[in-house]
């Protein structure tokens, strides 16, 4: 009787030693995820693209077809903001 109730003490001492291991890597891992999570905000928090945006209207001393194109390209731009 006394070798069953050492045995159960010795398993419920391993559980707590494979709880507290388990609680250690929960944690890491969740510090991980919450690293993963602040990085993603951040790149979403940088505009995708650093170009200029047109402040004025394209020129009309061009060619026709890049006058279209300019207007084209301004109100793609325009619209995107």
């Amino acid at each position: 009787m006394l070798i069953l109730l050492l045995r159960n003490v010795y398993s419920y001492e391993a559980l707590l030693i494979e709880e507290q291991s388990a609680s250690v890597e929960i944690s890491a891992f969740e510090k991980k995820l919450d690293t993963w999570a602040s990085a993603e905000s951040a790149s979403k928090a940088e505009p995708a693209s650093a170009a200029p945006v047109p402040t004025s209207s394209p020129s009309t001393s061009s060619p026709p077809a890049v006058v279209a194109f300019e207007v084209s390209l301004f109100e793609l731009v325009c619209v995107s903001i």
